[in-house]
């Protein structure tokens, strides 16, 4: 007879392994997710979300937020990025959270800016700003990358 493993329930959906962040929350995959720099980089598909918004609105706040989806953030902002536009299932969490887009949160996808540099080389010897849609956040296209820093 074999013994089947049981699984926690993860957070924050409750299916288990099954699901998009089914993990065994073992520290496997490690990486920077706190850096003092007021500027974070950001790659792909990417949301950025205000701390404050996460520490009031999101289960476990803050540091529940950065465990669960391997984001990075500063004293102000977090950013969750990925590779392909599968960033809708962290949307409909922040969503369930009861967060307002351009309000508590902004999504950027920086391909457009690689793009646009594709398009025109030259662009990419210089810097420019990235329209993040809100008040509260600023971007730059700069040697490369894109990074965003908390303004409000």
């Amino acid at each position: 007879m074999m013994l089947k493993r049981q699984r926690e329930p993860c957070s924050p959906c409750g299916e288990g392994a099954s699901c998009f962040w089914g993990r065994d929350n073992k520290m496997t995959n490690l990486h920077v997710t706190y850096t003092s720099f007021p500027r974070l980089r950001c790659v792909f598909c990417t949301i950025i979300i205000r701390n404050q918004s996460l520490q009031e609105k999101y289960p476990g706040g803050l540091e529940a937020f950065v465990r669960h989806f391997n984001a990075r953030c500063n004293d102000r902002i977090a950013v969750y990025c990925d590779m392909g536009s599968d960033i809708g299932d962290v949307l409909m969490v922040l969503h369930q959270c009861g967060m307002k887009e351009f309000e508590d949160f902004t999504t950027l996808d920086t391909v457009d800016s690689e793009m646009w540099c594709c398009a025109k080389p030259e662009m990419r010897k210089r810097s420019f700003s990235v329209d993040t849609r809100v008040e509260w956040l600023k971007g730059q296209f700069w040697k490369g990358n894109v990074w965003v820093w908390f303004c409000g």
